[in-house]
């Protein structure tokens, strides 16, 4: 009898140590396990996990809280967007919630007031060194009551809202900023800027598909620039650097080469490059040329600009704003058919030099001004003159001019 006595005493002590869980309490916070665990309080965020070590638990634990404190900053936002969007069915407004929901968390994990959640801001804490007879293993069970009120919840919200404003902002300047590159230092900047602003979203995020395309369409600026020269006399050669037909700089050197030029020099004019050499050593005979070469993204932008001892000035004329009377300076002229180009001075003039006789057409791009074509008939052994007046676009005209009306006329070119 005290046989069976001790064999129902020892299961009942064992019964009572592992309990309906099948498992020990080796050690713990506290005697008991607080009331708060596994409840709901106002005010609170009552969260709790179990993990291999104690370390690990409590990262599981702070990650949770993370989660629920973003998943509740997005059921508001949702909440106050679903008031404007009465015009969708049922259907609709559930497939709206969820994909706003998921996107919202998904920024909402990048912001700045999720790296002060901290579980030394907790209120109370409990944990649990337990034992588990079955699989002969040790687990450490974790719980925090954090604090999170209605205001919290408030705060949080506008802030996330005035970060996504900031960020929208920021998209749409970068956006715009294509139309203003002045320089190929600006793309350079640009695609830097746009891979570290890409590092705000979670590819989930739609906006993060957005600024891979902007990114890749600065990518593709450095293809869109052009290189344009013109020899203006003896030993000097003036180019420009064109991007969607408006000249822009840079602080490069230029790299120059040539096959009979010597003592090769530059200097800078605004938009405009103007290179010295020394002929002496090149033949008329020859296919004399200054290679100029500039780096744009990974690649080279090169051109060949062929050389002469002796030239002839086929065109000249000055490119003007026709309401004012005031030099254009670095107007884009592309002579038709032959397709050669030329860029107007900081005075407005051009020309081009030893052009076979015959009718030409003068285009003359500016983006401040209405594109305009001009005729210009070349005479063997003469130099031809054509000044050409530009009106302004609309959008740009001056003040005290935005009411005047005019019609571009086509100027007469005459034979010098």
């Amino acid at each position: 009898m005290k046989k069976i006595l001790l064999i129902i005493s020892l299961f009942v002590f064992s019964f009572a140590c592992f309990g309906q869980n099948g498992y020990k309490v080796l050690s713990k916070s506290a005697k008991g396990m607080p009331k708060w665990v596994n409840s709901l309080e106002k005010d609170y965020l009552i969260v709790s996990s179990t993990a291999s070590g104690i370390e690990d638990a409590k990262t599981a634990v702070l990650e949770s809280i993370k989660q629920q404190i973003a998943e509740s900053v997005a059921s508001r936002i949702v909440a106050q967007t679903q008031i404007d969007r009465t015009d969708l069915d049922v259907n609709g407004k559930y497939a709206y919630q969820q994909q706003l929901k998921t996107s919202i968390n998904s920024q909402t994990a990048k912001l700045p007031f999720m790296s002060e959640i901290s579980l030394s801001k907790a209120s109370t804490f409990y944990w649990e060194e337990r034992f588990y007879k079955t699989t002969k293993e040790k687990e450490f069970f974790y719980a925090v009551k954090y604090p999170f009120s209605e205001f919290e919840m408030k705060k949080l919200v506008m802030e996330f809202q005035l970060h996504e404003k900031e960020l929208n902002k920021k998209l749409s300047e970068f956006e715009n900023g294509i139309s203003t590159i002045n320089t190929i230092e600006d793309i350079d900047k640009a695609i830097i800027d746009l891979n570290a602003f890409l590092k705000e979203f979670l590819n989930t995020d739609p906006r993060y598909s957005k600024i891979e395309s902007i990114i890749n369409n600065y990518y593709k600026q450095y293809d869109y620039i052009t290189l344009d020269t013109y020899q203006s006399k003896k030993g000097e050669i003036i180019a420009t650097l064109t991007l969607d037909n408006r000249p822009i700089s840079t602080q490069q050197k230029p790299l120059l080469k040539s096959n009979c030029a010597s003592k090769l020099n530059y200097g800078l004019h605004g938009n405009t490059i103007s290179i010295q050499y020394d002929d002496s050593g090149c033949y008329d005979e020859d296919e004399n040329y200054i290679q100029i070469r500039y780096r744009t993204g990974n690649k080279y932008l090169t051109h060949k600009a062929y050389i002469k001892s002796v030239m002839n000035i086929s065109l000249t004329g000055i490119i003007s704003d026709a309401t004012t009377g005031e030099p254009i300076a670095y107007t884009k002229i592309t002579l038709l058919p032959c397709g050669k180009t030329a860029t107007s001075g900081r005075n407005g003039v051009f020309r081009y030099n030893d052009l076979q006789p015959g009718e030409y057409s003068l285009q003359v791009i500016h983006s401040s001004y209405q594109t305009i074509e001009s005729n210009v008939y070349v005479k063997d052994n003469t130099t031809a003159r054509c000044d050409i007046g530009m009106m302004p676009k609309p959008e740009v005209a001056k003040p005290g001019n935005i009411n005047t009306v005019a019609t571009p006329t086509v100027p007469i070119a005459v034979p010098q």
